[in-house]
């Protein structure tokens, strides 16, 4: 019988770029893209600049990925890039971001990351 492998989406701006562009150019030594881990499979879904419309203008990647977990490390861009947007807004939207992952992917868990 054939293992199923879970799949972990890794969303975000420029640090899960940096992490992303750093496993790839590990892959040739010990490191690999599931962290090593055989039941599992990584996909990245990021962007250096992203802000939360970013990454909600991708949530149909997302869902078509079908992740059992999602890790999102988001928000730094749109607090510094916006003077108009607030630390409290911007927590607000990336709760809005979760619950709008959760409502599409009810079985997912979402990881938020500050």
């Amino acid at each position: 019988m054939a293992s199923h492998k879970s799949q972990i989406c890794v969303v975000g701006h420029s640090f899960i770029s940096r992490l992303y562009h750093q496993i790839q150019d590990q892959i040739q030594t010990d490191f690999s893209p599931n962290f090593n881990i055989d039941s599992v499979d990584v996909v990245f879904v990021h962007g250096g600049g992203y802000t939360i419309l970013d990454v909600q203008k991708r949530l149909a990647d997302i869902v078509q990925i079908q992740p059992q977990v999602i890790i999102i490390q988001i928000g730094g861009n749109d607090i510094s890039a916006f003077d108009q947007v607030s630390g409290e807004a911007t927590g607000y939207n990336v709760l809005g971001l979760a619950s709008d992952l959760r409502a599409q992917l009810p079985d997912s868990r979402v990881v938020i990351l500050i």
